[in-house]
């Protein structure tokens, strides 16, 4: 999970930085957060994802919804644009699927 956890981190400070350098301490607090909340659901989503116990549809949907409660606001009131936004929004769900796969399987 640690090496997960961090991954992550750097994951959403890279994506943040393509779309705005400045925002990086942001999304590293929005990483933060979003691993302090899905601490427990993760690993089990992702256990669960590779023992056959749900599918990649359902894996992905649930990952999904707690990026979604990742605090975003911040970025857009940072001067993003919506559309920069929800580019990153949707990078930061494929990075958290693709890393959790990777690190927690």
């Amino acid at each position: 999970m640690a090496k997960f956890a961090e991954a992550l981190e750097q994951a959403f400070i890279q994506a943040a930085g393509n779309e705005a350098g400045a925002l990086r301490t942001q999304a590293a607090n929005d990483a933060k957060d979003f691993l302090k909340r899905t601490a427990i659901e993760i690993p089990q989503w992702t256990y669960q994802y590779k023992s056959g116990q749900m599918s990649r549809m359902e894996y992905e949907g649930l990952m999904r919804g707690q990026v979604d409660l990742a605090h975003m606001h911040a970025l857009l009131h940072a001067g993003l644009s919506a559309a920069a936004a929800e580019r990153l929004r949707k990078k930061l769900i494929e990075l958290s699927i693709d890393l959790a796969i990777k690190f927690l399987i």
